[in-house]
């Protein structure tokens, strides 16, 4: 053996005779413990654990306020907990900062306890914690999303501890977090305000606020400014301001509305959407000749029997602007006639009928007789015409499957991912301001801010708008509906006052007898179909005449009878002068084009 090895081997050995002489000492028999002696006897910390259910009685679920967040949440969590038992009964009540510490509960949001105090402040929106500080087991979240999934967490954990007997129990050493929405969570709090978080689609989530006073929403723009969101634009309407802030990836629109003390947020993604430009990138060359106008294109149908299975009447209408460049409002239903006259007209109308360019084309809303036509229009003239951008605001795939309704959505947005590669997509927002050409288009209303009006009818996702050139105002309802109630809430004349107006829904349903005595046009624009007019169908049945709807009234029986035009299967085309309209109706869209 070579002498290295040698000396490994005797240090080896060493060291095992070394730990034979330890090991002999440890496993010594102690002396009784009759004497003090200097020996550790700490015995290890065991982890408490808090009774949840025990022989058929469990603990209280308290919240803070009633009709708060937390009430309902409470009222369903000792209801959940109960049924994990199957023994013990949980009571719900309502108790403001008078704990008892030596009491076991569960506090559920703000309660006034220092320990919900405390909880509270540590999450942002779409975050949630449960955690155990002493005797009390805390949930805390701003939003009721995040408080079901904090909630969800802790059902979890409590259900993993039941016994046969239904008893139950949780680790004082108990946390539970989640951030489900990280993008909302970025976003700084409102103070005192608690919000619903509703997924509003294209990556856009509206986080709505109920009785907000001004000053939190001014500081709330505020704070967004201190997180590096950079103001943008703003816009004032009467007692609503709406502003809209930018960072690197984010763009934030906030809409206070005075008159029913709501606020509104919106946070999306900016590779979702485009901003509106500003009224000084707002550059264009006009051209010689050419007058603006607002023409109303009626729409065709296959046969009478199609009207009466859809009971649809579309709607379409064009404006041709001073630079020879178009803005365009839905287009009709999937019809390839009804393709080819919205091209035709334009070809008509434009000074360079090869170069047609379409500055904006907005999309009241995605019912099929509003927005079918894309597809067809997009495969026969996609590569005819340039579409700048498009602007429209469709509700989300979660709100729609929480409404029994269908749309065409999918049908429009495909058209113009095929067809318009090119366009950019606009998610509107109330409040925002379309500088194009020499048109103004202010948002008034979307779907964002008539909270809750989905689920009463999907008509009330159409945008309203007005459209303003040559001193001449365009108020612009779609298929808007629930009797303008939200509309007039937030405005009167002094925004809704317009000289043309498009009579909402087709004159249908859902329309409002006040409305147009408020915005008193001069001129109606009623897109609809000649047999719909006089009697429109549903389900097969004829209904009653439209013109002796009461909601019609005024455009029947107080306006000139000669400034309202009826769609029918012809051409209105208004020229806008200076303030000055000057409208020629053609008997049929084959006449006018020759």
């Amino acid at each position: 053996m070579s002498e290295p090895l040698k000396g490994m081997k005797r240090i080896f050995t060493f060291v095992l005779a070394m730990l034979l002489l330890v090991g002999a000492i440890s496993c010594t028999p102690k002396e009784p413990a009759d004497t003090e002696t200097t020996a550790d006897t700490t015995e290890p910390v065991s982890v408490r654990t808090l009774t949840v259910a025990q022989d058929g009685e469990g603990i209280d679920v308290v919240y803070g306020k009633e009709k708060s967040l937390a009430h309902m949440a409470a009222l369903d969590l000792a209801s959940d907990l109960g049924k994990l038992s199957r023994t013990a009964d949980f009571a719900a009540e309502i108790v403001w900062g008078e704990p008892n510490p030596d009491k076991v509960e569960i506090l559920v949001g703000d309660t006034g306890y220092a320990e919900s105090t405390q909880a509270m402040s540590e999450v942002g929106y779409g975050e949630g914690l449960v955690r155990v500080v002493g005797n009390k087991i805390v949930v805390a979240a701003l939003d009721s999303l995040s408080l079901e999934e904090a909630i969800r967490g802790l059902l979890l954990a409590v259900k993993e501890t039941r016994d046969e007997n239904g008893n139950m129990t949780l680790s004082s050493e108990f946390t539970y977090s989640v951030t489900g929405n990280p993008t909302v969570a970025a976003l700084p709090r409102m103070d005192s305000a608690y919000p619903e978080i509703i997924d509003t689609g294209d990556g856009c989530y509206l986080l709505s606020f109920e009785d907000v006073e001004k000053a939190q929403a001014d500081a709330y723009v505020t704070a967004l400014t201190q997180q590096n969101f950079n103001p943008y634009t703003t816009n004032t309407l009467e007692s609503n301001f709406y502003t809209t802030l930018t960072n690197d990836k984010q763009i934030v629109n906030v809409a206070y509305l005075g008159n029913e003390k709501r606020a509104c947020v919106l946070i999306e993604p900016k590779d979702k959407t485009a901003l509106p430009k500003l009224e000084s990138e707002n550059v264009y060359t006009p051209v010689d000749g050419i007058e603006t106008t607002f023409t109303q294109i009626g729409l065709a149908y296959a046969t009478e029997t199609q009207i009466a299975e859809y009971y649809t009447s579309g709607m379409s209408y064009v404006m041709h602007l001073a630079d020879d460049s178009f803005i365009v409002i839905d287009g009709g239903y999937d019809n390839q006639a009804n393709a080819d006259n919205l091209y035709n007209v334009m070809k008509k109308q434009a000074k360079d009928p090869e170069n047609i360019v379409i500055a904006a084309w907005i999309l009241t809303h995605a019912h099929s007789d509003h927005v079918e036509l894309l597809p067809k229009f997009g495969k026969s003239y996609g590569d005819k015409v340039t579409v700048e951008r498009f602007i429209y605001n469709f509700p989300s795939v979660e709100q729609m499957s929480t409404y029994a309704h269908s749309d065409s959505r999918s049908k429009a947005e495909s058209a113009i991912k095929t067809y318009f590669k090119s366009a950019e997509r606009i998610k509107a927002h109330a409040g925002q301001v379309f500088h194009i050409r020499n048109a103004k288009v202010e948002i008034l209303y979307t779907i964002e801010i008539g909270a809750g009006l989905l689920e009463k009818d999907y008509n009330n996702t159409s945008l309203v708008f007005t459209l303003e050139t040559e001193n001449t105002k365009i108020l612009m309802l779609g298929d808007y509906s629930e009797d303008a109630k939200t509309l007039m809430s937030l405005y009167t004349a002094e925004t809704l006052k317009s000289d043309v107006m498009q009579v909402g829904h087709h004159g249908v349903s859902g329309q409002s007898m006040v409305l147009p005595t408020i915005v008193a046009p001069e001129y109606a624009l009623w897109p609809v179909i000649a047999l719909q007019f006089k009697a429109y169908y549903a389900s097969g049945a004829p209904q009653t005449d439209l013109t002796v709807q009461s909601f019609n009234n005024y455009f029947v029986n107080v306006m000139d009878a000669e400034k309202v035009f009826v769609a029918g299967d012809n051409i209105t085309v208004a020229t806008l002068n200076k303030g000055a309209i000057t409208v020629n109706a053609h008997d049929s869209i084959t006449e006018y084009l020759q």
